[in-house]
């Protein structure tokens, strides 16, 4: 219950959850952040983020806001829903989301407005300031990703097998895969658009030597303090 003792009613509650939900739901960003490391290919991805899609129109079943919420949480300020990976990646038939990824603590602002004894919760609307996204550069990561779990799961054999698959040169595949190995944060800072205005999905594919250290990949890429 928010501060001053304000009642809210359950209703009210569920429908704000179900909301803020279809709004992550929704954007493909978010949903690229999810799925970049849970799917084995750019078609996985592709397919889970349509049944993720999908699932928003069932999100007024309760019983699917029990297989995929593990905790909400209520202030004056925000609402918080943290989901449950397992719960999400069986709805949506996908594999194992990364139970440590942030992405799965959505945080939704909230207004809070009282109308007699009643108080009603009102979802914050989207900002509509244009987005600094470099789709190219989420592209891109979510492209290492997707060729590395291909190597791991001995999908793909080799580098010139994702290479034929992708119908481009090894030497293009050897590029990109190390960005695979980027330091989370980075990631993070690149799926919400807060990279260095001159970091570009070539600087970052032509960054030789690539960088073990996530400390010098920052430092190398702009994002040291």
């Amino acid at each position: 219950m928010p501060g001053n003792g304000w009642r809210i009613p359950a209703k009210a509650l569920e429908g704000d959850v179900i909301d803020g939900m279809t709004q992550r739901f929704e954007d493909q960003n978010w949903v690229l952040g999810v799925l970049a490391k849970a799917a084995t290919s750019a078609t996985q991805i592709k397919e889970a983020a349509a049944a993720l899609k999908e699932l928003t129109l069932r999100l007024r079943d309760l019983s699917v806001i029990q297989v995929s919420v593990k905790r909400i949480e209520l202030t004056a300020q925000d609402l918080s829903i943290t989901l449950d990976p397992a719960g999400l990646s069986k709805l949506i038939s996908c594999n194992s989301i990364d139970p440590d990824n942030s992405a799965l603590k959505i945080k939704v602002a909230l207004e809070l407005r009282r109308r007699g004894v009643e108080t009603k919760l009102i979802i914050a609307p989207v900002s509509t300031k244009k987005s600094d996204v470099d789709d190219g550069l989420v592209s891109l990561i979510a492209q290492a990703h997707t060729w590395w779990t291909q190597l791991q799961s001995e999908s793909a054999a080799s580098i010139e097998d994702l290479a034929k698959t992708s119908q481009m040169p090894p030497s293009e595949v050897t590029r990109v895969l190390p960005l695979a190995f980027l330091a989370p944060d980075i990631v993070s800072a690149i799926l919400e658009g807060r990279q260095p205005v001159d970091l570009t999905t070539e600087r970052l594919k032509r960054l030789r030597p690539f960088p073990t250290d996530w400390q010098e990949q920052r430092r190398v890429l702009g994002f040291s303090s």
